[in-house]
């Protein structure tokens, strides 16, 4: 079939992560949706002098991953997440007109109903849904692992297809399934309808598959040897497939043959037809590209050369050359090979550069009747795939050490890892790469465990990588507090407490002095010590009186997962680098119960663990993608009344140091300043009725919340700590504290007293503006009313006369 190839006509830059979905609106404005957690969309320019698409709009609201959008009859656009939930834009404001939420998973799949006006959306829970007018009137229930995609039929029956990984493709009449559909020997993606026919259905098994509505396949195309993401059908009738082997291929539908070939620098997510003919695909390497047949719309020469030389140096892993037959890269013909014309579309060929020698990778083309590069070979065709055979395997353009196949309900994908690795960590990006189910975590992270003898991860160490500071540094194991007050309020004195009690003087121990700096340095404080093994026999403790209670049976952990959550705590003494398994665990998101919701009175060893993990750096990727965010947990634990009371102050102390740690590692400091005034909201309470313990916690919180307004500029896109609202909150609480708290004047208290202080010049040397809020809130007459104790150490003096001196010149110049 003689047809006009497609060439590049424009690049489309500008996400910071993989393109993972692509759609089109009527009028040619594309749509992507990418790793990054945002949409933009991307107006063709009028006048073709010009660039061919601009971005016009970036649209946030989701807090993961974009895995699908689409655009609905109306020019509307809606988006599914990795977060759980579908939002409908309003495109002209650039908000979320509607968020559905309802799904209990990753949203995989959007897509409008024309003939209805409603609106579809599957999801790795293993559900499709139907919504109209924002509420889910059918969910779709039937599929035994997630669905992939969703398709009206758009016949007006109201009928639709779903395709699943459990290898099936089921037909729904509203929530009834009145078919199911098998055939392929692998994973489902892609659905797309064929007018007149039925369907076509593409999957990791590298076939798509042309259905009728009756149920019979009437064609298998070998489509790639790899998986297929992404199916449709063109105007012209042609179908169009995109795979995780870098290429867009386009197929005669009547002979099943492959017309065109179209190789990318990276693995094609996603790929649609545009309204005037063009086609467009998502990339991994987090750009877009348009491609025509129209002479007058192709991309200049310069252009089409350095998109076909980013496509020629990508490196290409020999054994996934070498096909059926051995590759032997040692022996390979010359270029003059290349002289001798392909047989078919997509044909590769390697040869060996007449000038490096180093074999290279050639596709046919018969659109320009030649061979393309498209890659260099490495290493050979006997590499990779071994459990433990070591030496260098080259994968996705990098070395590693180990290059597994990991079978996934019959998929096998390629699982890389590199000595000293953390394998629950390196297990979790690969969940997340390859959109597999978080269920499968502990198995993964099992088979890497079991097939990399001798491996020990490498710890992260006591220094924050962020900061140069310490992050993280465990008490010693003779640390002891002999203060009465120490004494657990649950046990008796000496078993595990979490320090509630009044602290040390200054000749003592306790961990929040040790860090005190000239005002003019101060850093971050955060509290990091403790008792390691005292903690995990509380733990223990707890849980076995909640599972020997039949009312709070359902709360306590299983032996398995007791031994987990012991493995953290034993990871965090040595300061080890934590595991997905092991976080998930202590905040939620597996299949058992969570620790967090223990009981008040058992709750306090739980954010003791707490407050240690956030400082730990390998946790932060785990943290910021917590939902609820967990910030908000922690305030919801948060009492808000009757702080003496023994349970409720031990809570109330713990809560704040997860808070004072959170802003200390510059890792989750963005955490904090995104939910800042949720944090301040915390700390009056603390301040005006808490223990001595609770107090120094509250200030220290305070202390590194006026510490990250001064540092603001450096927090990229967190401008919301700038605003005005915030500075009086914390300015509001350190007057409070000054005028309205007798005890923070007592001895005890001084280390409190200083944080406060220090808290104070840090925010008045903001500026003109924090300078006049301070005078606005009357600070200088609470600090000279301050009577300082007998024996108050000089640094409380000297921070004292500082700020009041500061105070007096900006009152002497307005």
């Amino acid at each position: 079939m003689e047809v006009e190839a497609y060439n590049l006509r424009a690049t489309l830059s500008g996400h910071e992560q993989d393109i993972r979905s692509i759609s089109a609106l009527s009028d040619g404005t594309l749509i992507t949706g990418s790793r990054d957690a945002t949409l933009r969309l991307w107006k063709p320019s009028p006048d073709e002098e010009l660039e061919p698409y601009t971005c016009s709009c970036t649209l946030t609201g989701h807090t993961h991953y974009v895995g699908s959008v689409a655009s609905t009859p109306s020019g509307g656009v809606l988006s599914g997440s990795n977060d759980k939930h579908v939002i409908e834009w309003d495109i002209t404001s650039g908000i979320p007109a509607r968020i559905l939420e309802g799904h209990e998973n990753a949203v995989s799949c959007v897509a409008p109903c024309a003939a209805s006006g409603q609106l579809l959306s599957a999801s790795w829970d293993k559900t499709a849904r139907v919504w109209d007018k924002g509420v889910c009137i059918h969910t779709l229930i039937g599929h035994e692992a997630a669905v992939w995609s969703v398709l009206p039929l758009e016949d007006g029956t109201g009928r639709v297809l779903t395709a699943s990984a459990d290898r099936t493709i089921k037909l729904w009449e509203q929530d009834r399934c009145v078919k199911t559909f098998i055939g392929h020997s692998d994973v489902v993606r892609t659905l797309a309808l064929v007018p007149g026919v039925g369907f076509l259905s593409g999957s990791n098994d590298g076939t798509i598959r042309l259905w009728d509505l009756a149920g019979e396949c009437l064609r298998v195309v070998q489509a790639s040897d790899s998986f297929v993401y992404n199916v449709n059908v063109l105007a012209s009738g042609e179908w169009m497939t995109c795979s995780e082997d870098r290429t867009v291929r386009l197929w005669d539908c009547s002979s099943g043959e492959c017309i065109q070939s179209i190789t990318h620098p990276s693995t094609v997510w996603a790929c649609t037809p545009l309204p005037n003919g063009d086609l467009a695909s998502g990339c991994a390497d987090g750009n877009a590209y348009v491609w025509t047949r129209s002479p007058s719309r192709v991309a200049a020469p310069d252009a089409l050369a350095a998109f076909k030389e980013n496509v020629a140096s990508v490196a290409l892993p020999a054994q996934a050359m070498a096909g059926d037959q051995a590759l032997d890269t040692a022996n390979l013909p010359s270029e003059e090979a290349l002289i001798e014309p392909g047989t078919k579309e997509g044909q590769l060929k390697v040869v060996k550069d007449s000038t490096t020698g180093t074999p290279m990778a050639y596709q046919w083309s018969n659109g320009s009747r030649s061979w393309e590069k498209v890659g260099e070979v490495v290493g050979s065709k006997d590499d990779g795939g071994g459990g433990a055979t070591m030496g260098k395997r080259l994968f996705d353009g990098k070395e590693w050490d180990y290059l597994f196949d990991i079978d996934i309900n019959g998929a096998m994908l390629k699982l890389p890892f590199n000595r000293g690795d953390d394998p629950y960590m390196a297990a979790q990006q690969w969940l997340w790469k390859n959109d597999v189910d978080q269920g499968f975590l502990d198995q993964v992270a099992n088979f890497i465990i079991t097939n990399t003898p001798g491996n020990v991860p490498v710890a992260a160490g006591n220094a924050d990588p962020f900061t140069s500071g310490g992050a993280y540094r465990p008490a010693p194991s003779s640390a002891s507090g002999t203060s009465v007050g120490n004494v657990d309020p649950f046990t008796s004195s000496g078993a595990y407490r979490p320090s509630y009690a009044q602290p040390p003087a200054a000749a003592g121990t306790d961990d929040s002095v040790k860090r005190q700096r000239p005002a003019q340095q101060v850093p971050f404080i955060a509290f990091d010590q403790c008792k390691h093994d005292t903690v995990l026999a509380k733990l223990e403790e707890f849980n076995a009186a909640l599972a020997a209670d039949g009312v709070t049976r359902p709360l306590a952990l299983n032996a398995a997962d007791m031994a987990l959550l012991g493995s953290l705590v034993r990871v965090l003494k040595v300061g080890g680098a934590v595991s997905a398994a092991q976080v998930t665990l202590l905040l939620g998101g597996g299949k058992g119960p969570c620790p967090l919701a223990w009981p008040a009175a058992q709750l306090f060893p739980v954010l003791d663990v707490l407050r240690l993990l956030v400082l730990a750096p390998t946790a932060a990727p785990f943290l910021a993608a917590l939902e609820p965010p967990l910030i908000s947990q922690l305030a919801r634990l948060m009492p808000t009344s009757d702080l003496q009371n023994k349970t409720h102050l031990a809570v109330a102390l713990m809560v704040q140091r997860c808070f004072a740690n959170l802003a200390y590692n510059s890792a989750t400091r963005k955490l904090v300043v995104s939910s800042a005034g949720e944090v301040l909201d915390t700390l009056a309470s603390p301040i005006e009725e808490g223990s001595s313990g609770l107090r120094l916690a509250a200030s220290t919180v305070l202390l590194n919340a006026c510490l990250m307004l001064k540092e603001n500029n450096t927090l990229s896109g967190e401008t919301a700590l700038r605003a005005d609202a915030l500075q009086l909150q914390t300015l509001s609480l350190c007057a409070h504290a000054l005028s309205s708290v007798p005890a923070m004047t007592l001895l005890s208290e001084e280390e409190a007293l200083y944080r406060l202080l220090v808290a104070v010049e840090t925010l008045i040397g903001l500026g003109a503006t924090t300078h006049s809020l301070a005078l606005d809130l009357d600070i200088p007459a609470a600090l000279q009313s301050l009577t300082l104790p007998e024996g108050a150490s000089p640094k409380i003096k000297e921070t004292l006369e500082r700020v009041l001196a500061t105070l007096a010149s900006a009152s002497s110049k307005q």
